[in-house]
């Protein structure tokens, strides 16, 4: 675990292999570092339907997709095999 002070925030980073090859920001005073925090985002199909509404002029520019259930089961799955590989 690194420690930075920044004038406000504080922020640590933790070793998310255990080998210093994946490292998440965590702010003093927060349960779970950025990198679990985005997986639990990722894997809630509230905040994600609330998200792709909120960019589905981007998600239909960009990546061509218009089907909202589609794009939430995309991204469940996607994380899902990200979390395996890390």
């Amino acid at each position: 675990m690194i420690n930075f002070a920044q004038n406000k925030n504080t922020m640590t980073f933790d070793d998310i292999t255990g080998d210093g090859r994946l490292w998440a920001v965590k702010y003093v005073g927060e349960t779970e570092n950025e990198l679990y925090k985005l997986f639990d985002q990722w894997n809630d199909v509230i905040w994600l339907r609330s998200f792709l509404e909120d960019t589905l002029k981007v998600l239909s520019v960009y990546c061509k997709r218009t089907d909202i259930n589609q794009a939430i089961t995309d991204t469940i799955e996607d994380s899902e095999y990200l979390q395996c590989l890390i």
